[in-house]
């Protein structure tokens, strides 16, 4: 499926069953003396991708699926970003977000999970240490 960093989406691991992206435009409102409003363009904005999927821990990849996200993210590093046919460049965790449900006693049977990803760019270089 697709690779950020370290941590492979899989059937085996994470799977996510729906991927959105977002991007965004920066416009500034012109409003002139006299009345009417004009814009103008001044580049693209935010670039976000939102993974949504499912961990059916016993089936496979265990109850730390989540957890690892969590760590990669907190590292607080440009992640690549591939799948099989492309390199999509870097990006980071912004947010990971969990929603785990059909328990027995108290061990999730079904665990949701949200990534949200921001565009880093394509030069980690000038990344500070």
């Amino acid at each position: 499926m697709m690779k950020l960093g370290s941590f492979h989406f899989s059937v085996k691991t994470a799977s996510y069953n729906k991927l959105q992206r977002k991007t965004s435009m920066r416009w500034a409102k012109n409003e002139p003396f006299g009345g009417g409003q004009s814009l103008q363009f001044l580049g693209q904005g935010e670039d976000s991708i939102s993974l949504d999927g499912v961990i059916f821990p016993y089936y496979q990849g265990g109850l730390d699926q989540v957890d690892t996200m969590r760590k990669i993210a907190q590292e607080g590093k440009p992640l690549l970003l591939a799948d099989d046919s492309k390199v999509h460049e870097y990006w980071v965790i912004e947010e990971v977000t969990e929603t785990q449900s059909k328990f027995i006693g108290q061990t999730p049977q079904k665990i949701e999970f949200n990534l949200r990803l921001l565009y880093y760019g394509t030069d980690i270089q000038n990344q500070k240490q």
